[in-house]
Protein backbone atom coordinates (compact mmCIF):
# COMPACT_ATOMS: atom_id res chain seq x y z
CA UNK A 1 0.00 0.00 0.00
CA UNK A 2 2.79 2.39 0.90
CA UNK A 3 4.51 1.69 -2.44
CA UNK A 4 1.31 2.70 -4.29
CA UNK A 5 1.16 5.81 -2.15
CA UNK A 6 4.74 6.60 -3.11
CA UNK A 7 3.82 6.46 -6.79
CA UNK A 8 1.01 8.97 -6.26
CA UNK A 9 3.12 11.34 -4.20
CA UNK A 10 5.79 13.04 -6.27
CA UNK A 11 7.29 15.00 -3.37
CA UNK A 12 10.02 12.79 -1.87
CA UNK A 13 10.27 14.98 1.25
CA UNK A 14 6.61 14.26 2.00
CA UNK A 15 7.21 10.53 1.51
CA UNK A 16 10.12 10.57 3.96
CA UNK A 17 8.04 12.59 6.41
CA UNK A 18 5.28 9.97 6.30
CA UNK A 19 7.79 7.18 6.77
CA UNK A 20 9.24 8.93 9.82
CA UNK A 21 5.77 9.51 11.29
CA UNK A 22 4.83 5.84 10.91
CA UNK A 23 8.16 4.65 12.40
CA UNK A 24 7.66 6.97 15.38
CA UNK A 25 4.08 5.75 15.75
CA UNK A 26 5.12 2.08 15.71
CA UNK A 27 7.94 2.82 18.16
CA UNK A 28 5.48 4.50 20.51
CA UNK A 29 3.18 1.46 20.43
CA UNK A 30 6.21 -0.74 21.08
CA UNK A 31 7.06 1.37 24.11
CA UNK A 32 3.52 1.01 25.49
CA UNK A 33 3.69 -2.73 24.80
CA UNK A 34 6.71 -3.07 27.06
CA UNK A 35 5.10 -0.94 29.76
CA UNK A 36 1.83 -2.90 29.66
CA UNK A 37 3.81 -6.13 29.93
CA UNK A 38 5.03 -5.07 33.36
CA UNK A 39 1.39 -5.28 34.50
CA UNK A 40 1.02 -1.51 34.64
CA UNK A 41 -2.29 0.27 34.39
CA UNK A 42 -2.54 2.03 31.01
CA UNK A 43 -3.76 5.23 32.66
CA UNK A 44 -0.72 5.23 34.94
CA UNK A 45 1.53 5.00 31.88
CA UNK A 46 -0.20 7.83 30.06
CA UNK A 47 -0.18 10.02 33.19
CA UNK A 48 3.60 9.87 33.55
CA UNK A 49 5.50 13.08 32.91
CA UNK A 50 5.81 13.65 29.13
CA UNK A 51 9.60 13.83 29.39
CA UNK A 52 9.73 10.40 31.00
CA UNK A 53 7.50 8.96 28.28
CA UNK A 54 9.76 10.55 25.69
CA UNK A 55 12.77 8.92 27.35
CA UNK A 56 11.15 5.52 26.89
CA UNK A 57 10.21 6.29 23.29
CA UNK A 58 13.81 7.23 22.54
CA UNK A 59 14.86 3.69 23.47
CA UNK A 60 12.54 1.96 21.02
CA UNK A 61 13.25 4.58 18.35
CA UNK A 62 17.00 4.13 18.74
CA UNK A 63 16.79 0.35 18.46
CA UNK A 64 14.57 0.67 15.37
CA UNK A 65 17.01 3.15 13.81
CA UNK A 66 19.88 0.72 14.37
CA UNK A 67 17.90 -2.17 12.83
CA UNK A 68 16.93 -0.09 9.79
CA UNK A 69 20.56 0.98 9.39
CA UNK A 70 21.65 -2.69 9.37
CA UNK A 71 18.79 -4.29 7.40
CA UNK A 72 18.06 -1.27 5.15
CA UNK A 73 14.37 -2.28 4.98
CA UNK A 74 11.82 -0.56 7.23
CA UNK A 75 9.21 -3.32 7.04
CA UNK A 76 11.60 -6.12 7.96
CA UNK A 77 13.22 -4.05 10.70
CA UNK A 78 9.93 -3.15 12.35
CA UNK A 79 8.72 -6.76 12.12
CA UNK A 80 11.84 -7.88 14.00
CA UNK A 81 11.62 -5.18 16.66
CA UNK A 82 7.87 -5.53 17.23
CA UNK A 83 8.24 -9.26 17.69
CA UNK A 84 11.22 -8.84 20.02
CA UNK A 85 9.57 -6.15 22.16
CA UNK A 86 6.35 -8.14 22.46
CA UNK A 87 8.17 -11.32 23.46
CA UNK A 88 10.21 -9.31 25.96
CA UNK A 89 7.01 -7.79 27.40
CA UNK A 90 5.47 -11.24 27.94
CA UNK A 91 8.67 -12.62 29.51
CA UNK A 92 8.91 -9.65 31.85
CA UNK A 93 5.24 -10.05 32.75
CA UNK A 94 5.74 -13.60 34.00
CA UNK A 95 9.12 -12.88 35.58
CA UNK A 96 7.41 -10.15 37.63
CA UNK A 97 4.62 -12.49 38.70
CA UNK A 98 6.78 -15.49 39.55
CA UNK A 99 9.94 -13.77 40.70
CA UNK A 100 8.44 -10.80 42.51
CA UNK A 101 10.64 -8.27 40.70
CA UNK A 102 10.78 -7.25 37.04
CA UNK A 103 13.31 -8.61 34.60
CA UNK A 104 16.66 -6.85 34.98
CA UNK A 105 20.07 -7.21 33.42
CA UNK A 106 21.50 -9.35 36.24
CA UNK A 107 18.93 -12.04 35.50
CA UNK A 108 20.60 -12.66 32.16
CA UNK A 109 23.41 -14.29 34.16
CA UNK A 110 20.92 -16.73 35.66
CA UNK A 111 18.80 -17.68 32.65
CA UNK A 112 19.29 -21.41 33.17
CA UNK A 113 18.19 -21.20 36.80
CA UNK A 114 15.24 -19.02 35.82
CA UNK A 115 14.21 -21.52 33.14
CA UNK A 116 14.39 -24.37 35.64
CA UNK A 117 12.21 -22.43 38.07
CA UNK A 118 9.63 -21.59 35.42
CA UNK A 119 9.07 -25.28 34.69
CA UNK A 120 7.63 -25.62 38.20
CA UNK A 121 4.90 -23.04 37.62
CA UNK A 122 1.64 -23.16 35.72
CA UNK A 123 1.63 -20.30 33.21
CA UNK A 124 -1.78 -18.72 32.69
CA UNK A 125 -2.72 -16.07 30.14
CA UNK A 126 -4.25 -13.03 31.85
CA UNK A 127 -5.64 -9.73 30.64
CA UNK A 128 -2.24 -8.02 30.61
CA UNK A 129 -0.85 -10.62 28.21
CA UNK A 130 -3.95 -10.19 26.04
CA UNK A 131 -3.22 -6.46 25.87
CA UNK A 132 0.33 -7.21 24.72
CA UNK A 133 -0.92 -9.61 22.04
CA UNK A 134 -3.50 -7.09 20.80
CA UNK A 135 -0.86 -4.37 20.56
CA UNK A 136 1.43 -6.80 18.74
CA UNK A 137 -1.32 -7.64 16.24
CA UNK A 138 -1.97 -3.93 15.72
CA UNK A 139 1.70 -3.31 14.98
CA UNK A 140 1.89 -6.18 12.51
CA UNK A 141 -1.23 -5.00 10.70
CA UNK A 142 0.09 -1.45 10.28
CA UNK A 143 3.55 -2.66 9.24
CA UNK A 144 2.21 -5.10 6.64
CA UNK A 145 -0.23 -2.58 5.17
CA UNK A 146 1.89 0.54 5.21
CA UNK A 147 5.37 -0.71 4.33
CA UNK A 148 6.56 -2.60 1.32
CA UNK A 149 10.01 -3.75 0.23
CA UNK A 150 11.35 -0.24 -0.17
CA UNK A 151 14.96 0.00 0.92
CA UNK A 152 16.37 3.01 2.73
CA UNK A 153 19.86 4.20 1.91
CA UNK A 154 22.36 4.28 4.75
CA UNK A 155 23.34 7.80 3.80
CA UNK A 156 19.94 8.72 5.28
CA UNK A 157 19.69 6.25 8.18
CA UNK A 158 23.25 6.68 9.47
CA UNK A 159 22.94 10.32 10.62
CA UNK A 160 19.50 9.57 12.08
CA UNK A 161 20.92 6.66 14.06
CA UNK A 162 23.83 8.77 15.31
CA UNK A 163 21.41 11.46 16.51
CA UNK A 164 19.26 8.86 18.31
CA UNK A 165 22.26 7.27 20.01
CA UNK A 166 23.42 10.73 21.13
CA UNK A 167 19.98 11.40 22.61
CA UNK A 168 20.13 8.04 24.40
CA UNK A 169 23.48 8.98 25.92
CA UNK A 170 22.13 12.37 27.03
CA UNK A 171 19.08 10.81 28.68
CA UNK A 172 20.78 7.83 30.31
CA UNK A 173 24.56 8.08 30.13
CA UNK A 174 25.32 11.51 31.53
CA UNK A 175 25.30 11.88 35.31
CA UNK A 176 22.37 13.97 36.46
CA UNK A 177 20.51 13.47 33.18
CA UNK A 178 16.75 13.04 32.75
CA UNK A 179 16.81 9.46 34.08
CA UNK A 180 19.19 9.04 37.07
CA UNK A 181 21.76 6.26 36.80
CA UNK A 182 20.66 4.97 40.19
CA UNK A 183 16.93 5.24 39.43
CA UNK A 184 16.31 1.65 40.53
CA UNK A 185 18.65 1.68 43.52
CA UNK A 186 15.98 1.73 46.22
CA UNK A 187 12.81 0.29 44.73
CA UNK A 188 11.94 -0.88 41.23
CA UNK A 189 8.25 -0.27 41.94
CA UNK A 190 8.78 3.35 42.97
CA UNK A 191 11.17 4.01 40.08
CA UNK A 192 8.88 2.42 37.49
CA UNK A 193 5.92 4.44 38.75
CA UNK A 194 7.91 7.61 38.04
CA UNK A 195 10.05 6.78 35.01
CA UNK A 196 8.45 3.71 33.43
CA UNK A 197 9.82 0.18 33.21
CA UNK A 198 11.59 0.69 29.85
CA UNK A 199 13.66 3.60 31.17
CA UNK A 200 14.40 1.82 34.43
CA UNK A 201 15.63 -1.27 32.59
CA UNK A 202 18.09 0.79 30.52
CA UNK A 203 19.17 2.77 33.59
CA UNK A 204 19.84 -0.53 35.37
CA UNK A 205 21.89 -1.73 32.39
CA UNK A 206 24.01 1.43 32.46
CA UNK A 207 24.48 1.13 36.22
CA UNK A 208 25.57 -2.50 35.87
CA UNK A 209 28.12 -1.97 33.09
CA UNK A 210 31.01 -1.40 35.46
CA UNK A 211 30.04 -3.43 38.52
CA UNK A 212 31.90 -4.37 40.55
CA UNK A 213 34.68 -1.84 40.02
CA UNK A 214 38.07 -3.51 39.80
CA UNK A 215 40.67 -2.04 42.20
CA UNK A 216 43.13 0.18 40.35
CA UNK A 217 46.09 -2.05 41.23
CA UNK A 218 44.29 -5.39 41.23
CA UNK A 219 46.79 -8.27 41.28
CA UNK A 220 45.04 -11.55 40.49
CA UNK A 221 48.21 -13.57 40.89
CA UNK A 222 48.83 -12.11 44.34
CA UNK A 223 45.30 -13.09 45.37
CA UNK A 224 45.76 -16.64 44.11
CA UNK A 225 49.14 -16.97 45.80
CA UNK A 226 47.79 -15.72 49.11
CA UNK A 227 44.67 -17.88 49.08
CA UNK A 228 46.57 -21.01 48.06
CA UNK A 229 49.13 -20.46 50.82
CA UNK A 230 46.57 -20.02 53.59
CA UNK A 231 46.39 -22.72 56.26
CA UNK A 232 43.25 -22.78 58.40
CA UNK A 233 44.29 -22.93 62.04
CA UNK A 234 40.91 -24.35 63.18
CA UNK A 235 41.31 -22.87 66.66
CA UNK A 236 37.63 -22.58 67.63
CA UNK A 237 35.03 -25.32 67.86
CA UNK A 238 31.95 -23.56 69.27
CA UNK A 239 28.72 -23.44 67.27
CA UNK A 240 26.34 -21.18 69.25
CA UNK A 241 23.07 -19.93 67.87
CA UNK A 242 23.78 -16.55 66.27
CA UNK A 243 21.31 -13.69 65.95
CA UNK A 244 22.38 -10.75 63.80
CA UNK A 245 20.18 -7.64 63.82
CA UNK A 246 20.61 -4.66 61.51
CA UNK A 247 18.51 -1.96 63.16
CA UNK A 248 17.01 0.69 60.89
CA UNK A 249 18.33 4.24 61.57
CA UNK A 250 19.63 3.14 64.99
CA UNK A 251 22.08 5.88 65.93
CA UNK A 252 23.40 7.73 68.97
CA UNK A 253 23.16 11.47 68.30
CA UNK A 254 25.76 12.02 71.04
CA UNK A 255 28.31 10.92 68.44
CA UNK A 256 27.95 14.28 66.72
CA UNK A 257 26.63 16.67 69.35
CA UNK A 258 25.67 16.97 73.02
CA UNK A 259 22.01 16.08 72.63
CA UNK A 260 21.27 16.57 76.39
CA UNK A 261 18.12 14.52 77.09
CA UNK A 262 15.90 14.02 80.13
CA UNK A 263 15.99 10.22 79.69
CA UNK A 264 18.93 7.99 78.74
CA UNK A 265 17.54 6.47 75.56
CA UNK A 266 20.16 3.68 75.42
CA UNK A 267 20.32 2.98 79.15
CA UNK A 268 19.66 -0.76 78.94
CA UNK A 269 22.26 -1.50 76.26
CA UNK A 270 24.84 0.73 77.91
CA UNK A 271 24.45 -1.11 81.24
CA UNK A 272 24.06 -4.64 79.88
CA UNK A 273 26.31 -7.19 81.56
CA UNK A 274 28.42 -9.72 79.66
CA UNK A 275 28.36 -7.60 76.54
CA UNK A 276 30.71 -5.80 74.19
CA UNK A 277 29.62 -2.41 72.87
CA UNK A 278 31.12 0.05 70.45
CA UNK A 279 30.54 1.84 67.18
CA UNK A 280 30.57 0.44 63.66
CA UNK A 281 31.55 2.78 60.82
CA UNK A 282 28.95 2.08 58.13
CA UNK A 283 29.21 2.88 54.40
CA UNK A 284 26.84 5.88 54.34
CA UNK A 285 25.08 8.43 56.54
CA UNK A 286 21.40 9.27 56.29
CA UNK A 287 20.62 6.29 54.04
CA UNK A 288 22.19 3.34 52.28
CA UNK A 289 20.61 0.45 54.18
CA UNK A 290 21.37 -2.05 51.43
CA UNK A 291 25.04 -1.14 51.43
CA UNK A 292 25.18 -1.79 55.18
CA UNK A 293 23.37 -5.09 54.70
CA UNK A 294 25.90 -6.18 52.12
CA UNK A 295 28.97 -5.28 54.20
CA UNK A 296 27.52 -6.92 57.32
CA UNK A 297 26.58 -10.18 55.57
CA UNK A 298 29.60 -10.56 53.28
CA UNK A 299 32.37 -8.64 55.11
CA UNK A 300 33.30 -7.20 51.70
CA UNK A 301 34.03 -3.49 51.94
CA UNK A 302 32.35 -1.27 49.35
CA UNK A 303 35.18 1.27 49.55
CA UNK A 304 36.06 0.67 45.89
CA UNK A 305 32.39 0.46 44.82
CA UNK A 306 31.02 3.55 46.51
CA UNK A 307 28.14 4.20 44.07
CA UNK A 308 26.51 0.80 43.76
CA UNK A 309 23.45 -0.73 45.38
CA UNK A 310 24.69 -4.29 45.96
CA UNK A 311 21.46 -6.29 45.84
CA UNK A 312 20.44 -4.48 42.65
CA UNK A 313 23.78 -4.22 40.88
CA UNK A 314 25.69 -7.35 41.87
CA UNK A 315 25.03 -10.98 41.12
CA UNK A 316 24.16 -12.01 44.67
CA UNK A 317 23.21 -15.63 43.97
CA UNK A 318 25.69 -17.97 45.67
CA UNK A 319 27.81 -15.16 47.07
CA UNK A 320 30.27 -15.99 49.85
CA UNK A 321 28.81 -14.66 53.10
CA UNK A 322 28.17 -15.40 56.74
CA UNK A 323 25.24 -17.49 55.51
CA UNK A 324 27.38 -19.78 53.34
CA UNK A 325 30.06 -19.88 56.06
CA UNK A 326 27.60 -21.03 58.72
CA UNK A 327 25.68 -23.41 56.47
CA UNK A 328 28.96 -25.17 55.74
CA UNK A 329 29.16 -25.74 59.49
CA UNK A 330 25.70 -27.28 59.68
CA UNK A 331 23.67 -24.20 60.62
CA UNK A 332 20.06 -23.62 59.62
CA UNK A 333 19.70 -20.03 58.43
CA UNK A 334 16.87 -17.50 58.38
CA UNK A 335 16.60 -13.97 56.96
CA UNK A 336 13.72 -11.60 57.57
CA UNK A 337 12.54 -8.01 57.10
CA UNK A 338 9.08 -6.74 58.15
CA UNK A 339 8.50 -4.75 54.99
CA UNK A 340 7.82 -5.33 51.32
CA UNK A 341 10.16 -7.86 49.74
CA UNK A 342 10.51 -5.85 46.51
CA UNK A 343 12.70 -3.13 48.05
CA UNK A 344 16.32 -3.61 47.06
CA UNK A 345 15.23 -6.88 45.41
CA UNK A 346 15.42 -8.67 48.76
CA UNK A 347 12.90 -11.25 47.55
CA UNK A 348 15.60 -12.58 45.24
CA UNK A 349 18.69 -11.46 47.18
CA UNK A 350 17.89 -13.24 50.44
CA UNK A 351 17.28 -16.63 48.81
CA UNK A 352 20.26 -15.93 46.53
CA UNK A 353 22.52 -15.43 49.53
CA UNK A 354 21.37 -18.84 50.68
CA UNK A 355 18.97 -18.35 53.59
CA UNK A 356 17.00 -21.54 54.24
CA UNK A 357 14.00 -19.57 55.48
CA UNK A 358 12.96 -16.10 54.27
CA UNK A 359 10.14 -13.99 55.73
CA UNK A 360 8.78 -10.57 54.76
CA UNK A 361 5.92 -8.28 55.81
CA UNK A 362 3.02 -10.57 54.92
CA UNK A 363 4.54 -13.40 56.98
CA UNK A 364 4.42 -11.42 60.23
CA UNK A 365 1.50 -11.79 62.64
CA UNK A 366 0.28 -9.78 65.66
CA UNK A 367 2.28 -6.73 64.61
CA UNK A 368 2.35 -3.63 66.82
CA UNK A 369 3.10 0.03 66.13
CA UNK A 370 4.20 2.83 68.42
CA UNK A 371 1.07 4.97 68.47
CA UNK A 372 0.76 6.64 65.02
CA UNK A 373 4.15 5.68 63.64
CA UNK A 374 3.83 3.68 60.41
CA UNK A 375 6.41 0.97 61.01
CA UNK A 376 6.29 -2.34 62.85
CA UNK A 377 8.04 -2.15 66.22
CA UNK A 378 11.25 -3.99 66.99
CA UNK A 379 9.45 -5.91 69.71
CA UNK A 380 6.94 -7.19 67.13
CA UNK A 381 9.81 -8.32 64.93
CA UNK A 382 11.43 -10.14 67.84
CA UNK A 383 8.17 -11.88 68.81
CA UNK A 384 7.81 -13.27 65.31
CA UNK A 385 11.50 -14.10 65.18
CA UNK A 386 11.24 -16.12 68.40
CA UNK A 387 8.31 -18.06 66.99
CA UNK A 388 10.33 -18.95 63.89
CA UNK A 389 13.37 -19.67 66.06
CA UNK A 390 11.44 -22.34 67.96
CA UNK A 391 10.31 -23.90 64.68
CA UNK A 392 13.83 -24.26 63.23
CA UNK A 393 15.69 -27.59 63.26
CA UNK A 394 17.47 -28.57 66.49
CA UNK A 395 20.99 -27.99 65.14
CA UNK A 396 22.81 -24.64 65.38
CA UNK A 397 20.76 -21.69 64.09
CA UNK A 398 21.59 -18.39 62.45
CA UNK A 399 18.99 -15.65 62.22
CA UNK A 400 19.40 -12.31 60.46
CA UNK A 401 16.81 -9.57 60.62
CA UNK A 402 16.58 -6.03 59.30
CA UNK A 403 14.18 -3.96 61.39
CA UNK A 404 11.98 -1.05 60.23
CA UNK A 405 10.66 0.65 63.40
CA UNK A 406 12.96 3.68 63.34
CA UNK A 407 12.57 4.58 59.68
CA UNK A 408 11.93 8.24 58.83
CA UNK A 409 9.88 10.37 59.01
CA UNK A 410 9.67 11.42 62.65
CA UNK A 411 6.53 13.54 62.43
CA UNK A 412 3.82 10.93 63.00
CA UNK A 413 3.13 11.11 66.73
CA UNK A 414 1.70 13.76 69.02
CA UNK A 415 4.22 15.28 71.47
CA UNK A 416 2.55 13.63 74.46
CA UNK A 417 3.67 10.21 73.16
CA UNK A 418 7.35 11.17 73.33
CA UNK A 419 9.21 9.51 76.20
CA UNK A 420 12.55 11.19 75.57
CA UNK A 421 12.99 14.96 75.21
CA UNK A 422 16.06 16.94 74.27
CA UNK A 423 16.74 19.84 76.61
CA UNK A 424 18.25 21.82 73.73
CA UNK A 425 16.19 24.12 71.54
CA UNK A 426 16.22 23.00 67.91
CA UNK A 427 13.34 25.23 66.91
CA UNK A 428 10.66 23.62 64.81
CA UNK A 429 12.79 20.45 64.56
CA UNK A 430 12.70 19.80 68.31
CA UNK A 431 9.57 17.63 68.20
CA UNK A 432 10.98 15.64 65.28
CA UNK A 433 14.15 14.94 67.28
CA UNK A 434 12.10 13.96 70.33
CA UNK A 435 10.13 11.41 68.29
CA UNK A 436 13.36 10.00 66.93
CA UNK A 437 14.95 9.75 70.40
CA UNK A 438 11.82 8.05 71.67
CA UNK A 439 12.18 5.50 68.88
CA UNK A 440 15.72 4.80 70.08
CA UNK A 441 14.39 4.30 73.61
CA UNK A 442 11.73 1.86 72.34
CA UNK A 443 14.44 -0.08 70.45
CA UNK A 444 16.58 -0.19 73.59
CA UNK A 445 13.70 -1.65 75.61
CA UNK A 446 12.79 -4.12 72.88
CA UNK A 447 16.36 -5.43 72.97
CA UNK A 448 15.85 -6.03 76.69
CA UNK A 449 12.90 -8.33 75.96
CA UNK A 450 15.07 -10.30 73.54
CA UNK A 451 17.88 -10.70 76.06
CA UNK A 452 15.46 -11.73 78.80
CA UNK A 453 14.09 -14.48 76.57
CA UNK A 454 17.52 -16.00 75.99
CA UNK A 455 19.02 -15.49 79.46
CA UNK A 456 17.84 -18.85 80.75
CA UNK A 457 18.02 -20.75 77.45
CA UNK A 458 19.81 -24.08 77.59
CA UNK A 459 21.31 -23.28 74.18
CA UNK A 460 24.40 -21.11 73.71
CA UNK A 461 23.29 -17.90 72.03
CA UNK A 462 25.19 -14.81 70.90
CA UNK A 463 23.32 -11.73 69.69
CA UNK A 464 24.69 -8.77 67.79
CA UNK A 465 22.66 -5.64 66.99
CA UNK A 466 24.00 -2.68 64.99
CA UNK A 467 22.49 0.37 63.31
CA UNK A 468 22.44 0.59 59.51
CA UNK A 469 22.98 4.38 59.29
CA UNK A 470 22.24 7.70 60.99
CA UNK A 471 18.93 9.44 60.29
CA UNK A 472 19.14 11.93 57.44
CA UNK A 473 18.47 14.94 59.66
CA UNK A 474 21.55 14.18 61.81
CA UNK A 475 23.84 15.75 59.22
CA UNK A 476 22.42 19.15 60.16
CA UNK A 477 23.54 18.94 63.79
CA UNK A 478 27.22 17.96 63.65
CA UNK A 479 29.27 19.93 66.15
CA UNK A 480 31.39 22.45 64.26
CA UNK A 481 34.38 21.67 66.49
CA UNK A 482 34.92 18.37 64.68
CA UNK A 483 37.21 18.38 61.68
CA UNK A 484 35.60 17.44 58.37
CA UNK A 485 37.21 14.01 58.48
CA UNK A 486 36.27 13.29 62.09
CA UNK A 487 32.73 14.47 61.39
CA UNK A 488 32.48 12.03 58.47
CA UNK A 489 33.55 9.13 60.69
CA UNK A 490 31.25 10.09 63.55
CA UNK A 491 28.16 10.60 61.38
CA UNK A 492 28.75 7.10 59.99
CA UNK A 493 29.40 5.48 63.38
CA UNK A 494 26.33 3.55 64.55
CA UNK A 495 26.18 1.81 67.93
CA UNK A 496 26.50 -1.94 68.19
CA UNK A 497 26.09 -4.39 71.06
CA UNK A 498 27.17 -8.03 71.29
CA UNK A 499 25.73 -10.13 74.12
CA UNK A 500 25.72 -13.81 75.02
CA UNK A 501 23.89 -15.88 77.60
CA UNK A 502 26.60 -18.52 78.21
CA UNK A 503 29.74 -17.38 76.39
CA UNK A 504 31.89 -15.31 78.75
CA UNK A 505 32.54 -11.85 77.31
CA UNK A 506 33.56 -10.21 80.59
CA UNK A 507 37.29 -10.65 79.98
CA UNK A 508 37.13 -9.11 76.49
CA UNK A 509 39.36 -6.13 75.88
CA UNK A 510 36.61 -3.83 74.59
CA UNK A 511 39.11 -1.17 73.55
CA UNK A 512 40.03 -3.37 70.55
CA UNK A 513 36.46 -3.06 69.29
CA UNK A 514 35.59 0.48 70.40
CA UNK A 515 35.26 1.76 66.81
CA UNK A 516 35.53 -0.65 63.89
CA UNK A 517 34.16 -0.56 60.37
CA UNK A 518 31.06 -2.62 59.64
CA UNK A 519 32.87 -5.13 57.41
CA UNK A 520 34.69 -6.41 60.53
CA UNK A 521 31.65 -6.87 62.77
CA UNK A 522 30.58 -10.37 61.73
CA UNK A 523 34.06 -11.90 62.14
CA UNK A 524 34.28 -10.14 65.52
CA UNK A 525 31.11 -11.98 66.56
CA UNK A 526 32.67 -15.27 65.41
CA UNK A 527 35.89 -14.47 67.25
CA UNK A 528 34.12 -13.62 70.51
CA UNK A 529 32.01 -16.77 70.18
CA UNK A 530 35.15 -18.91 70.01
CA UNK A 531 34.33 -20.22 66.57
CA UNK A 532 36.63 -21.54 63.87
CA UNK A 533 37.30 -18.74 61.38
CA UNK A 534 37.51 -19.08 57.61
CA UNK A 535 40.61 -17.88 55.80
CA UNK A 536 38.79 -14.71 54.83
CA UNK A 537 37.72 -14.02 58.42
CA UNK A 538 41.26 -14.75 59.63
CA UNK A 539 42.64 -12.16 57.24
CA UNK A 540 40.05 -9.62 58.37
CA UNK A 541 40.92 -10.27 62.02
CA UNK A 542 44.61 -9.65 61.36
CA UNK A 543 43.82 -6.55 59.28
CA UNK A 544 41.50 -5.17 61.96
CA UNK A 545 44.26 -5.37 64.58
CA UNK A 546 46.26 -2.84 62.53
CA UNK A 547 43.48 -0.98 60.68
CA UNK A 548 40.23 -0.96 62.68
CA UNK A 549 38.39 1.42 60.35
CA UNK A 550 38.09 1.20 56.56
CA UNK A 551 35.80 3.92 55.27
CA UNK A 552 33.84 4.47 52.08
CA UNK A 553 35.18 7.99 51.62
CA UNK A 554 38.77 7.28 50.67
CA UNK A 555 40.62 6.87 53.97
CA UNK A 556 41.39 4.27 56.61
CA UNK A 557 42.27 4.70 60.29
CA UNK A 558 45.07 2.73 61.99
CA UNK A 559 45.17 1.37 65.55
CA UNK A 560 47.11 4.43 66.73
CA UNK A 561 44.48 6.80 65.31
CA UNK A 562 46.38 7.93 62.24
CA UNK A 563 44.51 8.42 58.98
CA UNK A 564 45.77 7.57 55.50
CA UNK A 565 44.25 7.79 52.04
CA UNK A 566 44.07 4.60 49.99
CA UNK A 567 46.46 6.05 47.41
CA UNK A 568 48.98 7.18 50.01
CA UNK A 569 52.21 5.22 50.23
CA UNK A 570 52.31 3.83 53.77
CA UNK A 571 53.37 0.70 55.61
CA UNK A 572 49.73 -0.42 55.49
CA UNK A 573 49.07 0.07 51.79
CA UNK A 574 49.99 -3.47 50.73
CA UNK A 575 47.65 -5.01 53.32
CA UNK A 576 44.76 -2.72 52.38
CA UNK A 577 45.29 -3.31 48.65
CA UNK A 578 45.27 -7.08 49.20
CA UNK A 579 42.01 -6.78 51.14
CA UNK A 580 40.37 -4.83 48.32
CA UNK A 581 41.67 -7.44 45.86
CA UNK A 582 40.14 -10.20 48.00
CA UNK A 583 36.83 -8.31 48.08
CA UNK A 584 36.84 -8.04 44.30
CA UNK A 585 37.74 -11.71 43.91
CA UNK A 586 34.88 -12.57 46.27
CA UNK A 587 32.53 -10.72 43.92
CA UNK A 588 33.96 -11.91 40.59
CA UNK A 589 35.71 -15.23 41.25
CA UNK A 590 33.60 -16.72 43.99
CA UNK A 591 34.16 -20.35 43.11
CA UNK A 592 37.91 -19.96 43.51
CA UNK A 593 37.39 -18.06 46.79
CA UNK A 594 34.74 -20.43 48.11
CA UNK A 595 36.89 -22.73 50.22
CA UNK A 596 38.94 -19.81 51.52
CA UNK A 597 35.87 -17.71 52.35
CA UNK A 598 33.84 -20.51 53.86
Amino acid sequence: MFEKLQLKIKNKKLIYALMVIFVIGISLVQYYTIEVGYRRDINAIIMMKPMHQVSGLIITLTLNAILILIIKNIKASLMVSSTAFSVFAVINHYVTILHGTPFNILMVKNLKTAADVLTNYKIEIDVQVVYVLVLFALQLAVILVMFGKTKVKRIITLPVTVVMVCLLVVFYGIKGSVIPRDATSWSWDAAIAEYGYTSCFVSNCVQSMNVPVKPAEYDEQAVENYVNSFINKEEGTNTPDIILILNESFYDLNQITDINTDVDYLSYINSLENSVTGYAVVPNAGGGTNRSEYELLTSNSLATNTNITPFNDLDIAGTNSVVSYLEAKGYSTLGTHPYTSANYMRNSAYPGIGFDYVYFDTDFTDTDYYYNRHYVTDESVYKNMLRWYEEMPQGPRFMYMLTIQNHAAYTHDEPEHDIVHTQNDYGEKTEEINEYLTSMYVSDRAFETLVEYYKDSDRDVIICMVGDHAPAFAKNYIDENYSAQEAEIRIRSTPYVIWSNNIDLTETDSSKYERISLNYLTPVVMELAGMDLSGYYEYLTELRNDIPVITNFGVFVTKDGKTYSYEEDSEYKESVDLYFDLCYANMKNREFMKEYAN
